[in-house]
């Protein structure tokens, strides 16, 4: 559930990187503005959906991991102290990438700390499965 979450809010941030990149917004309150303007582009209007869905999936997935098994043993708990740490990085680099007016090099950071948590989701998800002989790859 977790893992198809956070593939919404990554295909909504590349929308909102899309938009911010075609339309730029020359200050904070003309950004907003235009969200809300219904002359404005699509991709301009969809620009507010990003940050609640990743608040959202953000909260759901700190909760999830606070009550899945998986992350009950010491392995678990570094598993899900990285990937707090890694939501919290990114929400630190959204917010500075919405006040700053979204400069490449912090889209850039932000989409690299998306790449290290989706890792890190895939890596615990994979980890906490329980493999019996019949999945072997081998």
């Amino acid at each position: 559930m977790t893992l198809l979450a956070m593939i919404v809010v990554a295909a909504t941030g590349a929308i909102v990187a899309l938009g911010d990149t075609l339309f730029p917004a020359t200050s904070l309150s003309q950004g907003f503005a235009a969200d809300v303007d219904p002359a404005s582009h699509a991709l301009v209007k969809l620009r507010s959906i990003h940050p609640i869905l990743a608040v959202t999936v953000a909260l759901m997935t700190i909760w999830l991991t606070r009550r899945d098994p998986t992350f009950a043993s010491v392995r678990g708990e570094s598993q899900r102290s990285l990937i707090v740490m890694l939501i919290v990085t990114q929400a630190t680099l959204g917010a500075f990438n919405l006040l700053m007016l979204a400069p490449l090099t912090l889209q850039m950071a932000h989409l690299f700390v998306s790449n290290l948590l989706w890792i890190a989701l895939v890596w615990s998800w994979v980890g906490g499965r329980d493999y019996g002989p019949q999945d072997r790859v081998i």
